[in-house]
């Protein structure tokens, strides 16, 4: 289904207000502001919180320790 503009930019902009929220949660828990990690660190970390898993990020764990 393709979205009309006004829908497009509408889910964009959900999508900016959940992004602050998981990299506000991402400092919160690994003390890492977002310019000394990569993407790909992000993204799994994040999908390691949706198993409770405990993460490695760049010589640092998080997770439910």
């Amino acid at each position: 289904m393709k979205n009309t503009k006004k829908e497009h930019i509408k889910i964009h902009k959900e999508w900016h207000e959940v992004l602050d929220w998981l990299v506000a949660d991402w400092i919160t828990c690994t003390k890492k502001l977002p310019s000394k990690a990569t993407i790909l660190d992000l993204i799994k970390w994040s999908y390691g919180q949706t198993k409770g898993e405990i993460i490695k990020v760049s010589n640092l764990t998080v997770g439910n320790e």
